[in-house]
C-alpha cells in the first residue's frame, strides 16, 4: 500500500514483499551479514509467510523439513528470519500493522565512550570498577561490619546511529535509490 492507513488486515507478510526488500538492499550495494539479511519479524508475520503460496511452493515435497518440523523459518533465498516480540506494532484503526525490519551490515553504529569506568576508581573506597564491552560494572565496598553485603551495579555510556547514505547515488553506484537509508527496509503487514 501508498500508506500505513491503507494497509487492511488481508495484507500479509509475503515471500515477494521478502524479495522485493531484498532486491532494494542489493541495488544499494548493502552487504550482508554472514552471507545472508537479516529479517526481524513477529510471531504473527512469521504465520502470515507459511500461508503465502509462494513459500509453500518452495517447500512442496519436503515434509521432513526443518523449517516445517520445527515450525520456524530460519534462512531462505539469502534472508535470515529472526523472530522477535520487539518488534515495532502500530493499531491503525481497526488494523494492527505488524513491521518486519530486513537488515544489512552496517544499519546501526554502536559508540561507546573511551572513558567509561575511568573516573570512578579514584573517587571509590576501596571499590571496584571492570569495563567489559562498554559496560562499566560497579562493585561498592562492603559496609556492614563482616563485609558480606556487597552492592553491585552497572552502566554504559554511548549510543546507536543510524549511518546516512546520501552520498551513494546513482554516479557511484549505477542502480542504487534515491534515498538517505539505505541499509534497511522495513514491510508493513496486518
Amino acid at each position: 500500500r501508498a500508506t500505513t492507513v491503507e494497509i487492511t488486515a488481508g495484507d500479509k507478510l509475503t515471500m515477494k514483499l521478502v524479495q522485493e526488500a531484498v532486491a532494494d538492499l542489493r541495488s544499494n550495494n548493502v552487504p550482508t551479514i554472514n552471507g545472508a539479511y537479516n529479517c526481524f519479524l513477529t510471531s504473527r508475520q512469521i504465520t502470515g509467510l507459511y500461508r503465502d503460496p509462494e513459500f509453500q511452493v518452495l517447500y512442496r515435497g519436503a515434509y521432513s523439513s526443518d523449517t516445517y518440523e520445527s515450525g520456524k523459518v530460519a534462512e531462505l533465498l539469502g534472508v535470515r528470519f529472526i523472530e522477535t516480540t520487539e518488534s515495532p506494532i502500530q493499531k491503525v484503526g481497526n488494523v494492527t500493522v505488524y513491521r518486519a525490519i530486513i537488515c544489512g551490515e552496517g544499519a546501526l553504529a554502536e559508540g561507546d565512550f573511551e572513558g567509561t569506568g575511568k573516573g570512578e576508581s579514584a573517587s571509590m573506597d576501596k571499590g571496584l570498577v571492570t569495563v567489559e564491552d562498554g559496560i562499566a560494572h560497579v562493585t561498592r565496598e562492603p559496609l556492614d561490619r563482616l563485609k558480606q553485603i556487597v552492592a553491585q551495579s552497572w552502566y554504559f555510556i554511548g549510543g546507536f546511529a543510524v549511518p546516512t547514505d546520501v552520498t551513494a547515488n546513482t554516479s557511484i553506484i549505477p542502480t542504487a535509490t534515491n534515498s538517505a537509508f539505505k541499509r534497511a527496509v522495513i514491510i508493513e503487514s496486518a
